[in-house]
């Protein structure tokens, strides 16, 4: 009896999935292919997440200062460094190494070493001094004018070269890169260590990731600031970035002399 009881139970089952209305089959199709896709998902594979990476001029520490504005934090700045505001921690502040040419023109190195000259010819300001030939190198173009009622030697234009790329800044908001006319604020170099903007003041400002950064208001100066990366990499007109004065005057051959002349004819530009 039983037996005929499952028989029966069975046979309805299968008459009422038969005779189903379209709406019930179509509820019936959707559930199972739900459940079919539901299954490839889980059959696929885990997704590995991959993380960025940084290129090698991109100096990364802990702190803003350093991350962000190139800086190096201490308890208190050098004389030649300039406080460029926070991030650092506690009550340490942001300093930033400077070096600059104005006026007819007055240099300070980035050691605090300062002198004048009335050269009228190319020199190389800074550039870098571990590869031969230099990676990259900035150059002042002083050329004689008036200033302040007197006829002095005068900055006059700064090209920045970093591995054949050349830029120019020039009288007034003038700026080429490899010779051709740019707007500061819409050039893209298509690398992201390089970038030319307009900073504040309205000078024109290129800056080189990790490593340095130029300003120039148009007129006759122009100040460097450096990184914590190029402490005694560099060399030219504003000296080694050591800490040292007293050893700024150093020409091309490693040579230090005393004589400010000699020392800025031997940075006189070739090129």
């Amino acid at each position: 009896m039983a037996t005929r009881t499952i028989t029966l139970f069975a046979l309805c089952l299968a008459v009422y999935v038969v005779s189903a209305s379209p709406i019930k089959k179509q509820q019936l199709r959707s559930v199972l292919k739900t459940n079919t896709e539901h299954q490839k998902i889980k059959r696929a594979p885990p997704v590995i997440p991959r993380f960025p990476t940084f290129p090698p001029t991109t100096v990364k520490y802990g702190d803003s200062c350093s991350r962000e504005l190139d800086g190096i934090c201490r308890d208190s700045c050098l004389e030649n460094e300039n406080n460029i505001g926070g991030g650092c921690s506690g009550s340490q502040v942001c300093c930033k190494d400077d070096g600059d040419a104005r006026g007819d023109p007055h240099y300070t190195s980035f050691d605090g070493k300062r002198f004048a000259s009335q050269g009228k010819c190319s020199y190389i300001l800074t550039q870098d001094s571990v590869n031969t030939p230099a990676d990259w190198k900035i150059v002042v173009h002083n050329e004689e004018g008036l200033h302040n009622g007197r006829t002095v030697s005068l900055v006059s234009f700064v090209d920045v070269d970093i591995k054949g790329i050349l830029i120019t800044f020039g009288p007034g908001d003038t700026v080429k890169v490899d010779g051709n006319p740019v707007k500061p604020d819409e050039y893209v170099f298509g690398n992201d260590d390089l970038h030319l903007m307009r900073a504040i003041n309205n000078k024109l400002k290129f800056y080189f990731k990790g490593y340095f950064d130029v300003l120039f208001d148009g007129e006759h100066k122009v100040d460097v600031n450096l990184t914590p990366l190029l402490a005694n990499k560099v060399c030219g007109l504003l000296g080694n970035n050591d800490e040292d004065p007293s050893n700024d005057f150093m020409m091309p051959d490693g040579t230090v002399t005393t004589k400010r002349d000699e020392f800025i004819a031997s940075w006189q530009d070739g090129e």
